[in-house]
């Protein structure tokens, strides 16, 4: 839900803006999610190394029947599993006649290869590549407090190349005024 509401003011014969406020609720994917960042196979262990964003809880990552493993349509057979270098690391070790398999498909190997991994959990007990949504309630209000003529010389722009929380209005020295102005972004020329 999106929600803005705005209030003007009359001043002389001009309508400003006096208030605005935003009153949005949405939800955003939940980047603590447990998932596997990459897998890549290593000749010298004869077998794959998978990398997780969190730490695997061991009972669940060390269960080799909760990997599965195909090359060319047929499953390869899974000597065990074991934790890797660091502990967002696992290693599925594959058997020894495996490893000539791979030696013959080499060239291929990526497209020809297939695996579901399933019941893993990580340290907090979130479930392998389930998706989870947080909910975010924003709400910012702005007021007018006060409304100036602005001399036509008076240089209070904002400057297009610099994002908005780094913009300070080329006229704020800090001391001119208590209030911020809501300045217009200054015009450029452009190329034809």
């Amino acid at each position: 839900m999106y929600d803005i509401q705005l209030e003007y003011a009359r001043k002389d014969s001009l309508m400003y803006l006096n208030y605005i406020s935003f009153n949005n609720f949405f939800k955003t994917r939940n980047e603590r999610d447990f998932r596997m960042i990459d897998a890549t196979f290593e000749r010298g262990l004869n077998g794959f190394v998978l990398n997780f964003n969190n730490t695997p809880e061991k009972k669940s990552a060390l269960n080799k029947s909760n990997y599965e493993f195909k090359l060319s349509g047929l499953p390869l057979e899974i000597q065990g599993v074991e934790m890797g270098e660091n502990d967002k690391q696992i290693i599925v070790v594959l058997t020894r006649k495996e490893e000539t398999r791979f030696l013959k498909d080499a060239a291929e190997l990526s497209s020809k290869l297939e695996f579901n991994i399933k019941n893993i959990r990580d340290s907090d007990n979130r479930e392998l590549d389930k998706i989870t949504l947080n909910a975010v309630h924003q709400f910012r209000e702005l007021f007018v407090q006060r409304i100036d003529k602005v001399a036509s010389d008076f240089n209070s722009h904002f400057i297009k190349d610099i994002p908005l929380s780094q913009n300070v209005p080329e006229s704020m020295d800090g001391k001119n005024s208590d209030y911020w102005m809501n300045s217009p972004l200054k015009k450029t020329e452009q190329p034809d």
